[in-house]
């Protein structure tokens, strides 16, 4: 026989009741309550469950097993019970040593022995919510992951597209600035913030138009930034501490960085900044920011050599429009299409007269030009 605990009420309640309705299964447990929500049967599963004995449970009351029932509410409780039957919905159970873990319970107002009471089955759902969470992240990953490509897709001009893509950083990562430093070198002697977004009243490095020497510091920085696998976090409760002059000086009391490695030039850093409150960042913020980084690095490597290749063209068309020597660039079956300036004039025409022209053609018609006027001369 299991007896209440209760002072006012020792009736006692006997185990293995018929059709094993006190039996909890191989994931539940199950607990018997009274009206006046005190435990008056717990199997062994609510033991392993909840950490207490047998007799430490019973008597206990509701308030005392979750923190969502309080003693106030579980007379309304009882009586929607009662009136509907039975209810199904998802709570918190607290352990004997204070912590809280979720459990799906099934409450089913039953007559027994003469008696009303309310059998509750407990399921531990911890390892589902976890799955629930683990896929959760995942979508918000993906969703993130997909902004962010689609972003850099939009724009092929490297200032328009990566000022879009810190705009958006600052809304993923809800921080109140978002940058990009160059160079992440430890040697430079001075380093500036070409690309930076902010949110209103926190202008960093780039309002300021900002030249900063590279301290000590800053070169300590740079130095774990180029080592490390991923990205660090500084500042308070984080695994580095804040770089105190620069944290100073722009406001900052929480940033992520890590360094990025473009196939031209040398590594920049991105990174953003918490300046309105101390932050510790989670692991899905890490893996997202350093996904993120990924992205840009691959962007800038991408619009970096593209503006590398304008610029030289731009050079080589500046060096040949200003040649003293006539050239001219021959496509398929010998036709023109590039002729400079002084190739123009040599033949007398305007260069667009020559495109598409072949090179012989062009050469005869001016030969016989300046034929024709030899012999005309000498006659």
């Amino acid at each position: 026989m299991v007896y209440s605990a209760h002072s006012e009420n020792r009736r006692p309640i006997p185990r293995g009741a018929p059709d094993g309705v006190l039996a909890g299964t191989a994931h539940e447990a199950t607990v018997l309550l009274d009206r006046h929500g005190l435990v008056r049967h717990a199997d062994p599963a609510s033991c392993r469950l909840l950490g207490y004995t047998q007799d430490e449970l019973l008597g206990m009351a509701i308030d005392r097993l979750t923190p969502d029932v309080s003693a106030e509410l579980w007379p309304q409780l009882w009586e929607k019970l009662r009136g509907s039957g039975g209810a199904v919905r998802e709570l918190r159970h607290r352990t004997r040593d204070g912590g809280t873990f979720p459990v799906e319970i099934s409450a089913k107002y039953i007559d027994y022995g003469g008696e009303p009471y309310v059998l509750v089955q407990v399921r531990d759902i911890t390892e589902r919510r976890r799955q629930e969470e683990l896929r959760l992240a995942n979508l918000h990953f993906f969703s993130c992951m997909d902004q962010v490509d689609r972003t850099i897709r939009a724009s092929c001009a490297l200032e328009t597209m990566m000022r879009n893509v810190l705009d958006l950083v600052l809304s993923l990562f809800d921080c109140d600035r978002a940058f990009l430093l160059h160079p992440c070198d430890p040697d430079t002697p001075t380093w500036t913030v070409p690309m930076e977004r902010t949110r209103p009243g926190y202008p960093g490095a780039l309002d300021q138009q900002a030249v900063i020497p590279t301290d000590e510091d800053v070169a300590r920085s740079f130095r774990c930034l180029l080592v490390a696998d991923g990205p660090l976090t500084f500042g308070p409760g984080n695994t580095h501490p804040m770089v105190a002059e620069i944290g100073e000086r722009f406001g900052i009391r929480s940033f992520m960085s890590m360094a990025i490695h473009p196939k031209v030039g040398a590594p920049w850093q991105f990174g953003i900044h918490q300046c309105s409150r101390d932050r510790v960042w989670s692991e899905d913020e890490l893996r997202l920011f350093q996904e993120v980084g990924r992205r840009i690095a691959d962007a800038l490597s991408s619009l970096l050599m593209l503006r590398d290749l304008r610029d030289s063209e731009l050079r080589y068309r500046r060096i040949v429009d200003t040649a003293n020597e006539g050239i001219c660039v021959l496509g398929v079956d010998d036709e023109t299409v590039f002729v400079n300036p002084r190739m123009a004039r040599l033949l007398g025409y305007g260069p667009e007269e020559l495109l598409g022209r072949r090179l012989d053609d062009l050469l005869g018609d001016h030969e016989g030009s300046t034929g024709g006027d030899g012999a005309g001369g000498d006659g």
